[in-house]
Parts: C-alpha cells; structure tokens; sequence
C-alpha cells in the first residue's frame, strides 16, 4: 500500500527527512511542513531551504502551501514547479487556532463558498499554463461536524485534484478524541480521485479497522511514524526497530538537525531534538523517569549526556 510521511510543523523539516530516509526507506513521499504564500509574494527563508532540492537529496518530497488567497497559491505553484515539483500540496487541515482564526488551514473549511471561489481562481489560472504540478489537498472532514461531511466532499468532487489525502477528525477535535470512519466513507464516496486515509495508523489493525468502512488508495502517518521511524516496515512484513537502530537515528537527526539550524544556536537545536523525543519516550518502559534530563537540558552538553544515560540505564520496551 502507498505510504506518505505527513508534514508535522517543526518536526519533520529536511534534516528530519534525510535522517529518516536514510535509515529508514521505502515511504513513497514526505510532505513537508506548510510553507506560508502570502500577499507578498515572497516566502521566509527557512521555509524556502527546506524545499529546495539541494537539501532533498533523493528523497521523495511534496512541498505543503498554507494560504487563502488564489493568486498566492498559483504563485507558489509555479515557484515550486520552476524548482522542478511536480505535485503541490494545500494544507485545508491544521486545526491551530493561530492558522485556524485566520481561515486558513481546516478553517477554510468554514467557509465553502469561498472555496469554491478560490479553486475556481486557482484551477483557471492553471489551466492556461502548458504544464503545472498536480493539485493535492490535505483535510479534515470538516470544521464543526458530520453536518458538514456532504456538501464539503461534493465541492471538492468538482475539482481535478490529483488526490485527496484525509485526517478523518474535524477541525474543532485538532488531534483528541477519535477518527469518524463512518463519516470518513461517506466522504470518499462523493470522490473520484484517490482517497489517502491519515489518523491514528499505528499498525496493520488500524489499516484493518479503517478498510472495514472504505478502502483507501493509501494511508499518511504522523505520529506513528514518529514515534516508531521503523512503523512503515515493520506493517509491510520487516523485521522490528532496533535499540540499535533508534540510537543511531537520534544520534543522525542530531547531527542533521545541528546543519539545518546552522547559525540559530544550541537552544533551537535541542528544543527541536526535545520535540523529536517527545514521541520516541514512547519506546521507554518509564518515560517519566529517563525523559526527565533530556526535557532539562539547556545545552548540547547536557543533552548529549542525558541521551547517553538513556541508552546507558533506560529499558526500551517492545523493541528486541
């Protein structure tokens, strides 16, 4: 089954990804966390590293844009196509409030009619153009509720997206409470284009829960994959992580993670690490106990240290 990494804002940037894809491969694409296209025309520069192809180096990677303005999105899409993209992702799902508040994200999902009216601008200004990458979209069934499911999933059926990648949670539950499979089939139904389920996979029992109601083209993992960067193969028949494995990629997302943030200092470098070990701890028989000095520490020399007494003292469970 095609597998897709989904974008996790401040996690998953291109040290993340290198990291992950070398001792991990097989995923057939990474999403990247949204990059912001603005009135301005013009992007932040860390958002513009980490699609650039340099820092991708044969990783397969679809760029994310985050915006609620047509003509920004039709500039981005031939920004990226010029980089040599071929897909393009729009982000219709970050439940933050700050992105929400703003209808962007799943909060554009309030507001159907200016949807439409957006990909009606988008989709004609694209249509003049010999080539341009194909149009995904990543979303939530809706805002609120079920309510919603029907006449949201009907507009998009009315649009050529290349596919439709679905968290299957509304906009006001962000990432609590649990997928609404029900709604989720009802949704897919009204498409026509392949339909990607994302929302809590964590093995093959999950993939078996979600294809009692509908059978996707595909799934995205987030948090699984972060918690168990082996999760991929361990469901397509793969041996599982190792303690081995798991030291060795935190000690490669540190050196990645160290480059990517080049010039910010120590203190990005080990929040964004902090992060990252935030969902390993779930591999630790007490991750209270051996989290305790990794979440303290201030400097790259007390990480380090504190990361040394994990593999050193902490027990990983259901790992061999």
């Amino acid at each position: 089954m095609i597998c897709y990494f989904a974008p996790m804002e401040g996690i998953t940037g291109y040290g993340y990804r290198n990291a992950h894809h070398a001792l991990f491969p097989g995923l057939d694409a990474y999403y990247t966390p949204f990059i912001v296209a603005g009135e301005q025309r013009k992007f932040k520069r860390r958002e513009m590293a980490d699609v650039l192809l340099e820092n991708n180096s044969g990783v397969p990677v679809v760029p994310q844009i985050l915006t609620n303005r047509a003509d920004a999105f039709v500039f981005a899409v031939e920004y990226l196509e010029d980089l040599g993209y071929r897909e393009v992702n729009l982000n219709l799902g970050c439940p933050m409030p700050t992105v929400t508040n703003k209808r962007k994200g799943a909060g554009a999902l309030k507001d159907p009619d200016a949807l439409s009216a957006f990909f009606d601008e988008v989709f004609d200004a694209l249509s003049s153009r010999q080539t341009a990458p194909s149009i995904s979209i990543k979303t939530r069934l809706g805002f609120y509720g079920e309510e919603e499911v029907d006449p949201l999933f009907s507009l998009f059926g009315k649009y050529p997206f290349s596919k439709v990648i679905l968290h299957a949670r509304y906009g006001v539950q962000a990432y609590r409470g649990t997928c609404d499979l029900a709604a989720t089939a009802r949704a897919a139904a009204h498409l026509s284009v392949p339909v990607i389920y994302n929302g809590d996979i964590r093995g093959t029992d999950d993939i078996a829960r979600v294809e009692t109601y509908f059978h996707p083209a595909g799934i995205m993992i987030g948090r699984g994959l972060l918690a168990d960067p082996a999760l991929y193969r361990e469901m397509t028949g793969g041996k599982e992580l190792t303690m081995q494995e798991l030291r060795a990629f935190s000690e490669l997302l540190l050196e990645n993670t160290k480059e990517q943030l080049s010039g910010a200092g120590e203190v990005p470098v080990i929040n964004r690490m902090k992060e990252v070990w935030a969902h390993l701890f779930e591999h630790l028989e007490d991750p209270a106990r051996c989290g305790k000095a990794i979440r303290k520490a201030q400097n790259l020399q007390q990480y380090e240290a504190a990361v040394r007494t994990v593999w050193a003292n902490c027990r990983i469970r259901n790992l061999p």
